[in-house]
């Protein structure tokens, strides 16, 4: 996911100005003409790069888990995968020679050699999109 840098933002007093990213997501910029916080802005630009970033992270173990064991994921079968045992599961129905309970210590492994944030807290409940932040 890539914005413009520096973002230009029309604030509601009708100045148009060009704020760099890095400072938007410090949730520290303002309007360089009448002050108005440009807090929320920040707060859209660091969801949108957590989200892309997630899902990267989870194709980038996805397509390893394809070579590794020899199955192929789908995309609409990856976008519907919410938590670690959904991928565990995706896994096991594809790799016929792997148990769930297999599968689970797999993509737990997988997550982790990922530096998935949570670290011995990740389990089967965990929200797939939560374990990788950047902001």
């Amino acid at each position: 996911m890539y914005f413009e840098d520096p973002m230009p933002f029309d604030c509601q007093c009708g100045h148009r100005g060009h704020y760099p990213i890095s400072e938007l997501v410090s949730l520290n910029s303002q309007c360089t003409a009448c002050g108005f916080s440009l807090k929320s802005l920040g707060r859209s630009i660091q969801q949108t790069l957590n989200v892309s970033h997630a899902c990267s992270k989870i194709a980038v173990i996805a397509v390893e888990l394809e070579l590794q064991w020899m199955v192929e994921f789908d995309d609409p079968e990856l976008e519907q995968l919410r938590t670690v045992a959904d991928f565990a599961g995706l896994l096991a129905a594809k790799a016929a020679e792997l148990s769930p309970a297999e599968a689970l210590d797999v993509v737990l492994d997988k997550l982790a050699a990922h530096e998935a944030d949570g670290g011995e807290s990740i389990s089967a409940e965990s929200r797939l999109r939560e374990l990788f932040r950047v902001c």
